[in-house]
């Protein structure tokens, strides 16, 4: 997976008076990150309002970020959240508040949402797994349910714990 971040440099006299200094560390505006496979091809984009690296810590924080696979991966799969944290192994990112999983439909399918406040997701494994309680919609039916594993490419559901089924007209 590669990582690419930029910095952008302003003379001290360029900010306005209305912005409070930052802590030290990086930050990056309108990001987007992409991760390629072992060929340099890209296969998935990491896109984040803002992305902060505090020089106390190796953690990336993201904010209002999304995940978009490519279509060679063939994932079906938009994912979105309000932060994500990635840990300096880069091996998983941590998806907090308002994560929302949304499988685009083929013909004649209803799109598939899954909402929850915390998901880990594996982009080099294609998984996502989620321990928190999870609400999931497609079309009349709705579930929700504690703890989801899911294979995003081959779309293989195991959910940890039985849940409540809802089936509307």
């Amino acid at each position: 997976m590669t990582w690419v971040l930029a910095l952008e440099r302003t003379a001290p006299g360029d900010r306005s008076a209305s912005i409070e200094p930052a802590p030290p560390g990086w930050y990056l505006v309108d990001a987007i990150m992409s991760g390629t496979d072992e060929d340099g091809r890209i296969y998935y984009r990491i896109i984040a309002d803002r992305v902060v690296q505090r020089a106390e810590g190796d953690n990336l924080e993201l904010e209002n970020m999304s995940v978009e696979f490519t279509a060679d991966t063939e994932v079906r799969w938009a994912i979105t959240a309000a932060r994500g944290i990635a840990p300096a192994s880069r091996d998983f990112l941590h998806l907090l508040e308002d994560v929302r999983l949304v499988r685009s439909p083929e013909a004649n399918e209803d799109a598939t949402v899954v909402e929850m406040q915390e998901l880990q997701l594996y982009t080099d494994e294609f998984r996502a797994t989620s321990d928190g309680v999870i609400a999931m919609r497609s079309g009349a039916m709705d579930f929700t349910a504690t703890g989801l594993s899911i294979d995003l490419k081959n779309d293989d559901w195991e959910l940890k714990s039985d849940g409540t089924f809802r089936y509307a007209r």
